[in-house]
């Protein structure tokens, strides 16, 4: 490789390939006016050591916290007193609770519990409060052995009967004995009957006979009333669908 420029000894014009000149802009050419590519540039220096950051100041100490009171002591809570034995409740069939009721009219309003009891203190029979898969009704439980039906006279020209018995004999003969069924009631009184007879005979002569009609609005056998003219002759009424059937 050449040494350093040395002007001294040599032609100016030996020395024009080892010149460099700029044009100001970032180009290089030799004495010749030839381009002249530029090796890169230098290592940078390396940098100074940073000084060393300030020591922070010491913050300072908390004040201490004040001490909280002692709560009271709670007060200890009394013995409760002991509870009375609660008596024994009836039998029921569902739900522990016996329901019973004697009067004459049905009960209102509907029992809470099924099961419950009426016993119609007018002709003593007894129904039992159940479900029959449609509706909830009063049904009069079956009755095992004998049957004894309650028996009435009637010897006046009117008579209003009642379901507190289930025979009524005519004696009157002096002429038409009218007699008014009861206001049967859906469906309390669904299935029950009444029989009317001639007691003593003779009703088939003149004047005389039965004259059977409901009554408020209820028919017998879809007729205002029926009248037995046979002597001895008797008819069962039956209440059914808020009218009365003869059987």
């Amino acid at each position: 490789m050449p040494g350093p420029l040395d002007l001294t000894n040599e032609k100016i014009s030996f020395s024009f390939d080892r010149l460099i000149q700029t044009d100001g802009l970032g180009n290089f050419y030799d004495g010749l006016g030839d381009p002249v590519s530029i090796g890169g540039a230098g290592t940078s220096g390396t940098s100074g050591t940073s000084g060393a950051a300030g020591t922070s100041g010491t913050s300072g100490t908390s004040g201490a916290a004040g001490t909280s009171g002692t709560s009271g002591t709670s007060g200890l809570a009394g013995t409760s007193g002991s509870s009375g034995t609660s008596g024994v409740s009836g039998t029921s069939g569902t739900s522990g609770i016996i329901e019973f009721y004697y009067q004459q009219a049905r009960p209102a309003p509907d029992p809470a519990n099924l099961g419950a009891r009426w016993l119609d203190s007018d002709n003593g029979i007894e129904y039992v409060w159940v479900f029959d898969g449609t509706q909830y009704l009063w049904m009069q439980p079956t009755q095992l052995g004998n049957i004894t039906y309650q028996a009435f006279y009637i010897n006046t020209a009117t008579y209003s009967p009642t379901f507190a018995y289930e025979y009524y004999g005519v004696t009157y003969n002096t002429g038409i004995c009218t007699i008014t069924l009861p206001l049967g009631v859906v469906p309390t009184d669904e299935g029950k009957f009444i029989n009317i007879a001639d007691e003593v005979g003779g009703i088939s002569y003149g004047n005389r006979g039965i004259l059977v009609q409901g009554q408020g609005g209820q028919l017998v056998n879809g007729e205002t009333s029926v009248l037995m003219k046979i002597d001895r002759m008797s008819l069962n009424f039956l209440f059914r669908n808020n009218s009365w059937k003869t059987i």
